[in-house]
């Protein structure tokens, strides 16, 4: 170590990691979010998170106009009913269930 530089100091990691989806994907935040849209647009919402991770699982990538990536995290919305909507929704995801 070179002069004058004190060493690393480790600390234990208190952040809360995100707990594994049981469908094993992030298909529980797509359906969530969908859910919480019809919601709010006041339309009726029928399906199981079983739909969506079967047409994940089958490839399918665009759900009702929420596009997700490949892990099944949802990266934009054709939809949403008003500009913003999808980033306020993972914002509160982060806040309220990883942080």
């Amino acid at each position: 170590m070179k002069k004058n530089r004190t060493s690393f100091k480790t600390t234990k990691n208190t952040t809360k990691k995100s707990q594994q989806s049981v469908h094993g994907f992030n298909v529980d935040i797509l359906f969530d979010y969908l859910m919480m849209r019809a919601d709010y647009e006041g339309v009726d919402f029928k399906l199981d998170i079983d739909f969506f991770e079967s047409g994940f699982n089958s490839g399918i990538k665009n759900f009702f106009g929420v596009q997700v990536n490949n892990i099944g995290f949802p990266i934009w919305d054709d939809q949403e009913p008003e500009k913003g909507f999808l980033n306020n929704f993972i914002s509160w995801i982060f806040i309220t269930k990883v942080a």
